[in-house]
């Protein structure tokens, strides 16, 4: 299941999450096996980009790297999203 969720490109992890938006606090929940995705929520509103830098955030402390190392490359305005880390 797992090499669904994340794949290894070169020096890089993509990572397909589900994003819930406006949750009490920043977590990832489980995973949804049917669309084969971590499923993430995160404090922010999906309101002038502000939900995507709160998911970077959320992923950079989560690894420990700089923010600027978590790129979103697929799905700015949708919920399902993946990143290259």
């Amino acid at each position: 299941m797992i090499d669904k969720i994340v794949k290894l490109d070169g020096d890089h992890s993509i990572i397909k999450v589900i994003v819930s938006t406006n949750a009490k606090k920043n977590e990832i929940s489980g995973i949804d096996e049917w669309r084969n995705g971590l499923i993430v929520k995160i404090k922010e509103k999906p309101i002038h980009n502000k939900a995507n830098t709160e998911l970077i955030r959320f992923f950079s402390d989560f690894f420990g790297l700089r923010s600027d190392k978590v790129y979103l490359i697929k799905g700015e305005k949708n919920r399902e999203k993946t990143l290259r880390i």
